[in-house]
């Protein structure tokens, strides 16, 4: 499969971020929003002139669901946010009306802590969007366990809630596997670029505290040729003009799709997604 498009998403600032589209043939329709504009832009927003100080010791978030490790970290998370130590902090005017003394954020509506992100989650905030995700593709290019936790925190702050993980693809097989550790000794790109069960446990789980679903991609059964570097068996052999192990490219490589009529295809990826799941 060919890619012709990159998403470049990024937090250009503490209170600002912006997509970017990069690709010559495929641009974004309407039009860039201006500086400073508000992201993710609400369903409804009121603007004026009118103008309030905050004092930064006076911002509270409270919720109503206790114990929970979701909640205590998203707070403990965005109250530097509100007011980073390196912001400079202008004296208010002398007329002390305009002054915002105090700001209260109550977390209510869902009394049960929801401990992983659900498809039906309960989207209070109203959404256009239930499914809002962003696809990384760590196979044709390896990404470190923190690049990976950081695109976490921008989708976070972005309001993005599904982390679709393309993880094993043609070429590379970086899954370090307990049940077959040679796909990953012989198809990763080298030993140094691997995840371990415990690098994919703490992704799920830094997502997870940050209301983010992850879907992690074991791509079959095309897109295979990594696992023939260990397990030929299960692969069927691409022919072109009567000869083998011939590659198309944009089509096919010379040898990247499951034998569908080879048992052990079957008994391989059952034993795999056991062990992933």
């Amino acid at each position: 499969m060919l890619h012709r498009s990159l998403l470049l998403l990024y937090l250009a600032v503490i209170t600002s971020s912006e997509i970017l589209f990069l690709a010559v043939d495929l641009p974004l329709k309407g039009k860039r929003s201006p500086p400073n504009a508000i992201w993710p832009h609400p369903q409804e927003i009121q603007i004026s002139n009118d103008l309030l100080y905050i004092r930064p010791g006076h911002i509270m978030i409270s919720s109503n669901m206790e114990p929970c490790d979701i909640i205590a970290k998203a707070i403990q998370r965005y109250q530097p946010v509100f007011f980073p130590p390196k912001l400079t902090m202008h004296q208010p005017p002398a007329d002390a009306s305009n002054i915002l003394r105090s700001l209260t954020l109550n977390v209510l509506d869902n009394p049960q802590c929801e401990q992983y992100t659900q498809y039906n989650s309960n989207e209070t905030c109203n959404p256009r969007f239930q499914h809002r995700g962003v696809l990384l593709d760590s196979s044709r290019r390896f990404l470190p366990v923190p690049l990976i936790k950081k695109n976490l925190d921008v989708m976070a702050y972005n309001k993005l809630n599904v982390f679709h993980w393309h993880i094993v693809d043609n070429q590379s097989f970086p899954f370090e596997s307990r049940t077959f550790p040679n796909l990953s000794r012989q198809g990763a790109f080298s030993s140094d670029h691997v995840y371990t069960p415990e690098d994919v446990t703490s992704i799920i789980e830094h997502a997870r505290l940050l209301g983010i679903r992850v879907i992690p991609e074991i791509d079959t059964p095309g897109h295979t040729y990594s696992w023939g570097k260990s397990m030929p068996e299960l692969i069927t052999v691409c022919w072109t003009n009567g000869k083998p192990y011939q590659a198309i490219y944009g089509q096919h490589g010379e040898m990247e799709i499951f034998n569908p009529i080879e048992p052990r295809v079957y008994s391989t990826m059952d034993a795999l997604l056991r062990e992933v799941k």
